[in-house]
């Protein structure tokens, strides 16, 4: 009979410590803290600010509500009027917490946007200045060079299919005579700078 009471009695014990271990580990910082964004670079600084002050609010509220009332806001096991009512408060503070990380990850696009538009830009300045200081400022059949592959890159963007090599052959010749047609230009299979803007601009 002692035997049996004292297995009880461990068993019991044991519940009750996986149970405490259980909710130590549920409220351990790492798992109940939320994990916050990185600001971007460029982000405005006071929404930056906010944000972090609103996750570590987050956090707090998270953590008081377990330490003091025992309910635990993420996944309520009550719906009593105290569970409802702590719940409503962290939906509103999470809710809050997700609106910044919204604005930070919108000004994130921004930012890349931007870089990307100048990239492009200096990309356009590069291959017309390559333009103005190739003999002639026209390519020919036979015609190498960085220039030309250029071109074929700009060709294969706007639609075509052909090698891009450097090497200015009769399938290159045709593909920007048929660029230019396809855009009420000159046809002559030859690249002027009219043709080069309306290349660089689609």
């Amino acid at each position: 009979m002692k035997a049996l009471l004292s297995v009880l009695i461990i068993v019991i014990l044991l519940i009750f410590g996986y149970n405490k271990y259980a909710d130590y580990q549920r409220f351990s910082l790492e798992n109940y803290q939320y994990q916050a964004i990185s600001a971007p670079e460029g982000a405005d600084r006071e929404t930056a600010m906010l944000y972090y002050q609103k996750v570590a609010a987050l956090d707090g509220y998270v953590i008081t509500q377990w330490s003091t009332n025992e309910i635990d806001v993420r996944n309520p096991e009550d719906d009593d009027q105290e569970t409802l009512a702590a719940r409503a408060g962290y939906d509103k503070l999470l809710g809050e917490v997700k609106f910044l990380e919204n604005e930070l990850n919108t000004s994130r696009l921004t930012t890349l946007e931007s870089e990307k538009s100048l990239l492009k830009s200096q990309k356009r300045t590069r291959i017309k200045e390559l333009f103005t200081t190739t003999s002639n400022n026209e390519l020919r059949i036979g015609s190498r060079g960085a220039l030309v592959f250029e071109l074929q890159k700009l060709l294969n963007a706007n639609g075509s299919n052909i090698p891009e090599d450097g090497n200015f052959q009769a399938v290159t010749f045709e593909a920007l005579k048929e660029f230019q047609e396809r855009n009420n230009l000159f046809p002559d299979g030859k690249l002027d700078m009219l043709t080069l803007d309306y290349l660089l601009e689609k």
